[in-house]
Order: structure tokens, then sequence, then C-alpha cells
């Protein structure tokens, strides 16, 4: 059997990192290993546990934002390790070309996803789980074996659905 995909989840917002944890509990293969309210506590995390195979990154956050992060992130890990870790930007102001995307994704940020906007829990629930089982199913595919984890092809192969 594979291992499970290791995700961390960072931001600020105590309900958001409910949402990601609901979101990711629903992808088959991943399993969350912490949350962080920010920056500074998910460097701490990260020294103190085996590296993730994915971060979940806000950029709005206090103490240390998440472009701060990206480049602590940078210096903890060598090339080889950081190119073995999926980092995910999820910001409201995280959108196709907005200048804090493309500084991300400069800085190393492996994709992004525009945090859901409705007032529907469930509906953002199912929304943020497509958004990340399409990021993450390619980034386990593209990376097959270098990132050490041999997930089900349902992982590697998922395209978006809709929860019913």
């Amino acid at each position: 059997m594979p291992r499970p995909i290791t995700v961390l989840i960072v931001d600020d917002s105590r309900i958001f990192r409910g949402v990601a944890e609901r979101a990711l509990a629903r992808i088959p293969d991943v399993t969350v290993v912490g949350t962080a309210r920010n920056g500074r506590k998910a460097i701490d995390f990260l020294k103190a546990a085996p590296r993730p195979d994915v971060i979940t990154l806000d950029v709005e956050m206090d103490e240390m934002d998440g472009h701060e992060t990206l480049r602590e992130i940078r210096k903890l890990y060598s090339d080889e390790e950081f190119a073995k870790t999926a980092t995910i930007m999820v910001s409201a102001i995280t959108t196709h070309g907005a200048r804090v995307t493309v500084d991300a994704l400069e800085l190393g940020a492996y994709d992004f996803v525009t945090k859901p906007r409705g007032d529907n829990v469930e509906e953002s629930v199912a929304e943020l789980r497509g958004n990340l089982e399409r990021i993450i199913g390619g980034f386990v595919a593209a990376n097959e074996g270098a990132a050490g984890v041999a997930p089900s092809k349902r992982l590697a192969t998922t395209e978006r659905r809709e929860e019913t």
C-alpha cells in the first residue's frame, strides 16, 4: 500500500484551516500532518517534523507572511528537498496574473488556488477539494518516485469532479 501524501496547512484563519482539512480529508491518499496559524509556526513545525509532500500556504498572515515563509522554506530545505515539496499558495488574493501570485511562483511556489468565496461551507469544501486534488495529483504524477511517494492511480489520474 502506498504511503499517503502528507500536507501541512498554513493559514491565519482557524475557520479556513478547518475547511482545508475537510477538503483534504476527502482526497484519496492524502493526510494532513499539521496546521499552523502563521509562517513562524509553520517554520517551527517544519524544523521539528519530517518534510511534508505538500504545503498549503496563505499569503496574508501576521508575524510572517506567505512570501517570507516561502523564502524561509527554501533556506530550510536543500534544492532537491524543496523540489520534492509542492507549496501551493491558497489565498483570496492569489488569482491568475495577480502580482502576488507571480511573486510567489517566482519564489518557487508550485501552484496557487484562490480561496472559495461562497457562504455555503460544503460548497467551499467541495470547490477547494477539487482544486487541490487536481494540483496535488498533477504534482505527484510529475514527480512519482522523486517525492518518495507512490500514490494510488486514483489520485494521480483524478480529474476535478463535483461532490454529490
